[in-house]
């Protein structure tokens, strides 16, 4: 009986394997075979610019996600505040699971023409939209790290010795952490790398200016679809290998 449920185990498992990893190699392996594709995607001024931004913004958003991140974790492990499950929610789940589209409909709105400030077609509004749905999993990260923290004798016996808040964040809480924070920083860049809807709402699709590799592959697929495949292939490549540049690293915290 137990081999039968291992086999049947393996089985769903190699299903699933398959399901995602023929798509993924499929999307690297197609332009890798037909090297003109990628000679004439990077030609191309308008894919550059979107690489150009889509990296820049993706870094940004994955760098003050960060700080951001290590406040909020400490204030709902530590101080832990009436609502904090109210609160981890609107900050975790609820941009995790919110589609993107409304997200830049409503910062359309916030921030549009209508209001005192407009950010509509700027870098800025690229980055509010990144930071929206990506800055979630670097919070996700460092509160469950803190509250493993908090639940050990570790921060009572810093206290003990006279520990004051900043002390026990950057002496003990943060290089505890790292690791943590590094694989938040990751996924919070990757993220960031594919965000679509709410960046094509509230920034448009300006040359150099806002336009990202995902609208960027929006913009050609319908005219040129295998040049909108190998751009998908880079934006791939860039996600998995931050990634696993960022796991490596966390290892060897």
């Amino acid at each position: 009986m137990r081999d039968k449920i291992s086999f049947l185990l393996i089985v769903l498992a190699s299903l699933l394997v398959l399901w995602f990893s023929v798509p993924l190699l499929y999307a690297l392996f197609r332009p890798i075979m037909q090297p003109e594709l990628l000679a004439q995607l990077f030609a191309d001024s308008r894919f550059r610019g979107a690489l150009v931004i889509s990296i820049s913004t993706a870094v940004l958003s994955a760098l003050l996600a960060v700080p951001f991140a290590i406040a909020i974790a400490y204030v709902l492990a530590f101080l832990r505040p009436r609502g904090a499950i109210l609160i981890e929610t609107a900050l975790v789940d609820v941009p995790q699971t919110f589609p993107p589209v409304a997200e830049g409909l409503i910062y359309l709105v916030l921030l549009g023409s209508d209001a005192p400030i407009n950010l509509i077609g700027t870098f800025a509004a690229v980055l509010i939209a990144k930071f929206f749905v990506a800055s979630p999993f670097a919070i996700g990260f460092v509160t469950r790290k803190f509250r493993d923290l908090e639940r050990s004798d570790i921060p009572i016996i810093a206290r003990s010795l006279g520990a004051g808040t900043g002390t026990l964040l950057w002496r003990v809480l943060i290089p505890l952490s790292l690791r943590d924070i590094l694989g938040g920083f990751s996924l919070t860049f990757a993220r960031a790398m594919g965000e679509f809807g709410g960046t094509l709402i509230f920034a448009g699709v300006i040359a150099w200016k806002t336009e990202i590799i995902p609208t960027y592959v929006s913009r050609v697929s319908a005219e040129t679809p295998l040049l909108a495949l190998a751009a998908t292939a880079v934006l791939v490549v860039f996600s998995t290998l931050s990634i696993l540049t960022f796991k490596s690293l966390a290892k060897r915290v």
